[in-house]
């Protein structure tokens, strides 16, 4: 027996849809009925907004850099205006960075900070208040990292 998931619906913002994991989960989400809004670094990706006439939902994308907070709160409230809410985030643009710790420079580690840990918490706390009017859930993606390495990374 198939998992079939419905979220018809749901209003979902994911971020770093243009590749990857990203790309996989926006799929998945519009496979399962709920309008998709997704992010990334490009000003504008064919393979993301063609999940709206494949899957007959509606598609929203907008080009955001996750690392300015500013931009996260457009980003936001731009959703929740055009869709009038927003249920559920899947927070999940990140990169890693292969410097190593003797040659990595104080601005690549900032960099890292801000792409890998404080966007998270920023664009969960713009959604937060919008979440809760929909008992909506937050999903942070998180690195394998934690548990296994590789080398220079």
């Amino acid at each position: 027996m198939a998992l079939e998931l419905n979220l018809k619906g749901k209003v979902v913002l994911i971020t770093g849809v243009s590749a990857g994991i990203g790309a996989g989960i926006a799929r998945k989400f519009a496979e399962a009925g709920a309008t998709v809004c997704g992010c990334d670094l490009g000003a504008s990706d064919d393979n993301f907004t063609s999940l709206g006439p494949t899957f007959r939902v509606p598609i929203l994308y907008c080009q955001c850099d996750v690392t300015d907070p500013e931009a996260l709160e457009v980003l936001v409230r731009h959703v929740v205006a055009t869709f009038g809410k927003l249920d559920i985030l899947v927070s999940n643009a990140g990169a890693n960075f292969f410097e190593g710790a003797q040659q990595c420079s104080e601005s690549s580690w900032e960099q890292n900070m801000q792409l890998n840990l404080k966007s998270h918490w920023q664009l969960a706390k713009y959604c937060k208040p919008f979440l809760e009017e929909n008992a909506g859930v937050i999903i942070l993606m998180g690195s394998n990292h934690a548990y296994s390495t590789m080398p220079g990374c």
